[in-house]
């Protein structure tokens, strides 16, 4: 009898155990999420200034006319907006204008020939706090809280020209962790 009674047992082990087995998930997944102690990031709500025809040795302001000084909220075109959850420095830089014929170069003085100089303002900078802008990167903005937003404003300036072709520059901001 015991025999037949351990027999019964171990062919019933061998038919649950691996069944047991078969009952099982043959994978799981693990959810991991996780929070970036530092995001860097600025967005800028006017992404580009057409101008239009321009002539020689004239002042373009991206609002369309002057503003009064010191520049107010009003009279700035554009706002960037720290997206980022830290604050954040902002610098700022221009770049070359090219065409399909002769360029124009990036100055900080009065502009000759095939020359352009682009300066920029913040909200309530006086008209002399204005950046010239160069092909490096200028110390703009300071301290820009995160969410927070700063009113910005530019003026291009032309020399004169040496052909018509259409030209096309470009304005870089950079956003970095302030310190």
């Amino acid at each position: 009898m015991r025999k037949t009674l351990l027999a019964i047992l171990l062919a019933l082990a061998l038919v649950v155990i691996p069944a047991v087995g078969v009952l099982a998930a043959p994978s799981q997944d693990v959810t991991i999420t996780a929070t970036p102690a530092t995001y860097v990031s600025i967005s800028n709500n006017t992404p580009s200034w057409t101008v239009g025809t321009v002539d020689k040795n004239t002042d373009y302001w991206w609002k369309g006319s002057a503003p009064s000084w010191p520049l107010g909220d009003g009279g700035c075109t554009a706002t960037i907006t720290n997206d980022g959850n830290v604050t954040e420095n902002i610098a700022i830089k221009g770049a070359n204008f090219t065409s399909g014929g002769v360029g124009w170069t990036l100055v900080t003085s009065t502009p000759g020939q095939n020359e352009v100089r682009l300066t920029a303002w913040k909200s309530l900078d006086a008209e002399v706090d204005g950046i010239n802008l160069t092909t490096t990167d200028q110390s703009f903005i300071a301290s820009l809280a995160a969410t927070g937003t700063k009113k910005w404003e530019m003026r291009m300036t032309t020399g004169t020209f040496t052909d018509n072709a259409l030209k096309s520059g470009a304005v870089t901001l950079t956003a970095s962790q302030t310190p």
